[in-house]
């Protein structure tokens, strides 16, 4: 989000609303962009070996290392290895010019600030398939043609382009620069050469087959043409879900009801079948007056299931009008005909069971919240299944005795184990005191592979061109050869999916790394987690600059900030004009400057502008990160209203109310991501001089009995929860839609 002036979420927006990345930038790469880059690659195979046919040693297959990069200030020795760190290949991530786009995609739990919704290329460029193997005249992948080198993701090293090549049996002739000069021109070219590229390679070899079966050095620029048209046949078209289901009741048709909500039973039964989104949109609430009646209405018109998906709209709507009792008695009217009626398979179960689970909560209703949040969890969907199993596991935790420390449970135990990341699973951590970064410290490093398998495949020969790129420090053709695999590649294992991600960081495309990371784990387990996988996931650039000028605020702090708004590319632009590592706007830097204009894109001078913003936001906000990083998202007025809304002496019940699901989301993950850097920052701890202590962490937010009036109770609570709704969820869960 921009630091000051910025674009407000719309009031009513509500669930419609959804995380919007500003640093998601465009892929440019049209067909055209790759047509000679498989001929450059595989035209390498031929430049000094065998042209047809590899001579390889049989019996044994291992997973290669991956090719050097080092940073630009450093002087290469040709030949000799260049060792680069974990950490130092995410701080030396080259930094790409684009500009920030806006996207909207459903948060995944473990990624809550990092949705990657990859923007359509310029051109209908074909995505690379595991499935399309190239049957070219080569013998599967051997020893002999995987560079032999440290593959432990701990202290791991890459080669300099000779070192790469010898490991590869490749010569650095006149046809390898030949290659990788068209290389070049698809990736960073204009368009004119790579038309001109594309025109050859149609005139000499239009579709002539045995283009495929007997590659030469002649051929270099033209086989990535041919593989890419292959490709393009062979693709799977890529399935685009919506979020939002098709309205039965189109919303032009209810758009009467936006000025003046519906007066009679007859006027409300025209939302029968209403889309959720679309009620939500319609059915604006303008007063509390306006919300008690329209309660007694849907109740009286509707009760059966024909209009369900727009009360639930209804309920949400309703929430600004609290902490009123009489809204609140309104909306639990409406929602207790909403049990037998909603499916697990909605969106909307989701979402009016975790706020209605919640608002229980925060009224101390503990068996009415149990039996909601229970609810929530039967979702089919889940996209908040952590807070879910947060508050679940903290009401069970309330039926011990236990005074000092919270006992865990099958919930918090699910919670960490499902959502080792989330801020949600560290306060667990912290109620039941175990530290977080315990669980993983002692684990062995993992590996990296460069290849899968034994063929040279579109996902080989696509890692071959990143390590063949990386080798020379081909900065511009990385970074647009980045953002094509960002969109068309998946990992296909979690030992090759540490090497994509290290090659999205080396060409400063961070967010796509993290995502990547966060995409593996995901995918092929969180018991992966490792202190360096943390460090590919939290990159440390711009520390000692952060440390420099945070003297006031708290370094990690910083650190979460601009790895949310910028990914640490310093010349981020929004497209409403922030800019620079922090995103600030220009008319704010001035102001904060004293009337002088700063140079956003330098790094320095945006966190010094930067940190004296948040410093005042802090001061304002009495150094409450929960209200500040609100403010800092959705602007001051939207959070003065949830503060006269919801009980904010609940620090993490409050954050977890947040109207806006973007801001919902941005808040938790940034406090997530604050004590993660804490764990890899040495001197966060000195950042602050004018503090003792830190002002926040996992503790500082996490709930406790007190909170709920228990301070004083000998005994946990009696807790009965309503398992027949539970039932009736379950039994809707493989019903027919209506």
């Amino acid at each position: 989000m921009d630091l000051g002036d910025r674009r407000k979420t719309p009031k009513k927006t509500l669930e419609k609303a959804t995380l919007k990345p500003l640093n998601q930038e465009n892929s440019t790469i049209g067909v055209r962009s790759l047509l000679i880059l498989s001929a450059a690659g595989l035209g390498l195979f031929g430049a000094g070996v065998w042209v047809g046919h590899w001579q390889v040693e049989e019996g044994l297959a291992v997973r290669p290392a991956e090719p050097s990069f080092p940073q630009p200030a450093q002087q290469v020795v040709p030949g000799s290895p260049t060792p680069v760190s974990t950490l130092e290949l995410a701080q030396s991530a080259i930094s790409p010019v684009s500009n920030v786009s806006a996207t909207d995609k459903k948060p995944s739990p473990e990624n809550l600030e990092l949705p990657l919704n990859a923007q359509a290329p310029e051109q209908d460029l074909p995505p690379i398939t595991q499935k399309f193997s190239f049957n070219l005249s080569f013998d599967p992948l051997s020893p002999s043609t995987y560079p032999v080198q440290n593959r432990s993701l701990k202290g791991f090293a890459h080669l300099d382009e000779k070192s790469f090549l010898e490991s590869h049996r490749l010569e650095m002739d006149q046809n390898y620069r030949n290659g990788m000069l068209m290389l070049k021109q698809n990736l960073v070219g204009t368009a004119k050469e790579k038309k001109r590229v594309e025109d050859i390679c149609v005139e000499k070899y239009g579709s002539d087959d045995s283009l495929m079966q007997a590659p030469a050095t002649a051929n270099l620029g033209c086989l990535f043409w041919r593989i890419v048209e292959l490709n393009e046949t062979n693709k799977i078209p890529k399935q685009v879900k919506s979020k939002k289901r098709k309205s039965n009741a189109p919303l032009r048709a209810l758009a009467k009801f936006k000025n003046s909500l519906p007066k009679t039973e007859k006027d409300w039964m025209q939302f029968s079948g209403a889309d959720y989104y679309n009620a939500l949109e319609v059915l604006q609430v303008r007063s509390l007056k306006e919300a008690v009646r329209m309660g007694e209405l849907v109740s009286k018109a509707d009760p059966g299931c024909t209009t369900a998906h727009a009360r639930a709209a209804l309920v949400r709507n309703m929430e600004e009008y609290l902490p009123d009792n009489s809204a609140f008695l309104a909306m639990e009217n409406v929602t207790k005909s909403l049990f037998s009626c909603l499916k697990p398979a909605e969106d909307e179960f989701e979402i009016l069971h975790v706020r209605m689970g919640l608002l229980y909560l925060e009224r101390a209703r503990f068996n009415e919240s149990a039996t909601h949040l229970e609810l929530a969890l039967r979702s089919e969907s889940p996209s908040e299944e952590y807070r879910s199993l947060f508050w679940r596991g903290f009401i069970e935790s309330l039926r011990a005795e236990s005074q000092d420390k919270l006992s865990t449970n099958k919930y918090w135990e699910k919670l960490v184990a499902k959502f080792p990341l989330t801020l949600h699973g560290l306060v667990a951590d912290e109620l039941t005191g175990v530290k977080s970064f315990d669980r993983i410290k002692s684990k062995t490093p993992p590996t990296v592979s460069m290849y899968v398998g034994k063929r040279w495949d579109a996902y080989n020969l696509s890692m071959f061109v990143s390590g063949l790129l990386l080798a020379r420090q081909e900065k511009g053709a990385l970074e647009r050869w980045s953002r094509y695999l960002t969109d068309n590649l998946k990992p296909a294992d979690f030992e090759s999916g540490l090497y994509l991600a290290m090659v999205h960081l080396s060409s400063g495309n961070t967010r796509g790394g993290i995502s990547n990371v966060f995409g593996i784990l995901r995918d092929f387990g969180n018991e992966k987690l490792t202190p360096e996988v943390l460090e590919l996931l939290y990159p440390l650039r711009y520390q000692d600059l952060v440390v420099k000028h945070s003297k006031e605020v708290d370094a990690a702090l910083v650190m979460s900030l601009i790895r949310q708004e910028s990914s640490f590319n310093p010349r981020a632009q929004s497209p409403v004009g922030a800019r620079g590592l922090m995103q600030v706007m220009p008319a704010t830097a001035k102001r904060v400057n004293g009337g002088k204009a700063p140079n956003l894109l330098d790094p320095s001078q945006n966190i010094f502008i930067g940190t004296r913003y948040l410093r005042k936001l802090l001061a304002a906000h009495d150094d409450n990160y929960v209200f500040t990083l609100a403010s800092y998202n959705a602007g001051p007025r939207p959070v003065n209203r949830w503060r006269e809304r919801y009980d904010e002496k609940i620090p993490l019940l409050f954050s977890d109310l947040i109207a806006y699901p973007e801001t919902r989301n941005y808040v938790s993950g940034l406090l997530r991501n604050m004590h993660w850097y804490r764990a890899l920052l040495e001197n966060v701890a000195h950042a602050r001089e004018d503090r003792a202590e830190l002002p926040w962490t996992a503790k500082t937010i996490a709930p406790t009995r007190g909170m709920f009036g228990l301070a004083n109770s000998p005994t946990g609570i009696q807790l009965v929860v309503d398992n027949a709704k539970i039932d009736q969820a379950e039994g809707l869960s493989s019903a027919p839609a209506q």
